[in-house]
């Protein structure tokens, strides 16, 4: 196991300090959430997919199989150590990226991992982390594959849609990400994108996954980011809303800042059907980047722009108590939980902006 994984497994005894009541309204329940519900297609395409597979000529390659090559790193410049320079206690595991990675064209903004994957934390024998990002002008989107993480590697795996020779490139601004079971569920914007752990090829010298289906809700209109919730039953996928200004918090259709709940197939995958609404809130919650749950227990990740630093809020629906928040990371993305299966784990962050790229682990227990 890595230096980094390692240290998720691993529960902090650093005590926390006391996390302060924000100043700001408590998300509000929206009336008549049944409406929000969503629509996951994965028949449409397939067809399409089949005969895709077979243009490649190519056995995919398994999870099990990926080989990462390119390096990350220790974050040992002034301005990486910045971006978590407001966080207490100190991030239980924290890695920068190295080479080609620290790019401005590639833009990370989800993360997600073989925790969301199962519920033993495990995919087809590996335990890894997995980070979207977009970039910049075309929108083309890839997920860095990161097994063994302080080991030093990772793999860049283009998304891309069943067309053309080599797969044509799925736009997508990747705002955030759920590795569930067999699929990467990826926000778009307007849509969800599917694509499958199971369809990854090598197609010269890049490997491409393959989306397979879409995730579709015209109620909701706007899909910035998504996370997972298995605390509760059924799973749950959450979806966020971002913007810099949010409106009523009485609106019945939803304000710009809103978070969704959607009951996951009893079965544990993703199946083509509806998914109800589990709950819907509008929140106050400026320029937020994703949100994440478990069970009452919802956790809510806000940017301040390239400088400033960012806002991890926490709020539990239904005990009265005001909103919680702590400062953040500096460029803060979306945000994920790493169960050890102990009753404890951890939150994970990506950060966007080239020189202040950073992937870390704070001890959720510290955001109660």
């Amino acid at each position: 196991m890595s230096a980094f994984l390692a240290a998720l497994a691993t529960a902090s005894l650093v005590a926390s300090p006391t996390t302060a009541a924000a100043a700001v309204d408590a998300p509000k329940a929206i009336p008549d959430a049944a409406k929000f519900a969503l629509t996951v297609d994965l028949t449409s395409m397939a067809e399409q997919v089949a005969q895709f597979e077979r243009r490649l000529g190519s056995a995919p390659v398994p999870v099990s199989r990926l080989v990462a090559s390119t390096g990350t790193r220790s974050c040992d410049t002034r301005v990486e150590r910045s971006v978590v320079r407001s966080i207490t206690p100190a991030p239980v595991a924290l890695r920068c990226w190295s080479g080609r990675n620290r790019t401005e064209n590639f833009m990370p903004q989800g993360i997600t991992s073989t925790s969301d994957a199962s519920p033993t934390n495990f995919y087809d024998g590996r335990q890894a982390l997995a980070v979207t990002s977009y970039q910049r002008g075309t929108n083309e989107a890839r997920v860095s594959f990161l097994p063994n993480f302080g080991n030093e590697s990772h793999l860049n795996i283009r998304l891309v849609t069943p067309t053309g020779p080599g797969g044509g490139n799925a736009r997508c601004h990747a705002g955030g990400s759920v590795w569930y079971q067999h699929h990467l569920i990826v926000a778009c914007t307007g849509t969800i994108k599917v694509f499958d752990w199971r369809k990854i090829y090598q197609v010269g010298n890049q490997h491409i996954m393959v989306q397979v289906g879409t995730i579709t809700g015209g109620a909701v209109g706007r899909f910035s980011s998504v996370g997972l919730d298995r605390a509760s039953d059924p799973d749950l996928l959450v979806v966020s809303r971002w913007s810099t200004s949010c409106a009523s918090l009485d609106s019945p259709q939803g304000n710009r800042c809103s978070v969704f709940r959607f009951a996951l197939p009893d079965s544990g995958a993703l199946t083509s059907g509806t998914l109800p609404t589990y709950d819907a809130f509008n929140t106050a919650f400026t320029s937020m980047q994703g949100a994440v749950s478990r069970g009452d227990l919802l956790w809510f990740s806000s940017s301040a722009g390239e400088q400033g630093t960012g806002t991890l809020r926490s709020w539990t629906r239904g005990d009265g108590r005001p909103v919680r928040e702590k400062p953040w990371t500096v460029g803060a993305e979306s945000v994920s939980y790493w169960n050890r299966g102990d009753g404890t784990g951890v939150l994970l962050n990506v950060t966007e902006y080239p020189s202040r790229r950073v992937i870390l682990a704070v001890e959720a227990s510290n955001y109660p």
